[in-house]
């Protein structure tokens, strides 16, 4: 669900932005508008605020996963950055015209800190695999998913009908989306974080002489020239695709 009001939330802030640049003062011939705002193309707005976002991510997501490797600070981390996002959320229930690129800027923040709240989620992921073995973990599995998509849909359709049933603008219907999703964040992340998720040990100490913050770069650094020794005919190419794939989305 918080993925999905994202849709929502990105439509109310390109909007904005189009109207805040002026687009919609006079008809625009095929429907894109060439006119900027604070130095950027206003149909780029999400785009940008993408960038920010994967940039952020790019720079961070390595930090955050030491945290979670070398530390025993994972549900931490996991109740810290979830509170970060509920405030978010609570906070763009504002998005209007005056607060239009004040609210972009928390969602572009919102979008990285998603994956630092992923990076402390999986970390649970191969220790259930090894408690409940490979069959039960491809059922688990399956499940996981089927809930993730069907929660999406679900949130989805409702938002949608609330709009059509009220006749709301793009703003107001984000401004929906941002309410229904605050309340529901609330409630799935405390019954997760703080009933399911329990506190976990450092996986691993800090190599001697090794600084933690740049712990997860050296592994990542690893990893490639791993992929790149043993892997190349298959995983190298999966890889570079994921990343073209994942920017491309």
């Amino acid at each position: 669900m918080l993925i999905m009001s994202n849709i929502f939330m990105s439509t109310s802030l390109l909007w904005l932005a189009k109207d805040a640049a002026g687009c919609f003062d006079e008809p625009i011939a095929d429907g894109q508008c060439d006119k900027s705002i604070y130095g950027m193309k206003a149909e780029s707005f999400i785009t940008t605020i993408a960038t920010v976002a994967a940039v952020l991510s790019a720079l961070f997501m390595p930090i955050c996963g030491a945290l979670v490797d070398y530390t025993p600070h994972r549900k931490l981390v996991g109740i810290v950055t979830a509170i970060i996002m509920i405030a978010i959320q609570t906070a763009q229930i504002g998005t209007v015209e005056q607060t239009w690129l004040a609210m972009g800027i928390l969602q572009a923040l919102a979008a990285f800190i998603y994956q630092l709240q992923l990076v402390a989620l999986y970390a649970y992921i191969p220790e259930v695999a090894r408690q409940v073995g490979e069959v039960t973990m491809t059922r688990f599995s399956s499940h996981f998913t089927l809930s993730q998509f069907s929660m999406s849909v679900i949130f989805l359709a409702t938002i949608t009908g609330i709009s059509i049933v009220l006749n709301s603008s793009a703003v107001v219907t984000g401004q929906i989306s941002q309410g229904v999703n605050t309340v529901t964040s609330m409630i799935c992340f405390s019954v997760g974080w703080f009933k399911y998720l329990t506190p976990r040990p450092a996986l691993r100490a800090v190599p001697e002489g090794h600084w933690l913050l740049l712990e997860g770069f050296k592994q990542n650094w690893n990893t490639v020239k791993s992929v790149q020794n043993n892997y190349k005919h298959g995983l190298r190419y999966f890889l570079v695709a994921v990343v073209f794939a994942e920017a491309c989305t």
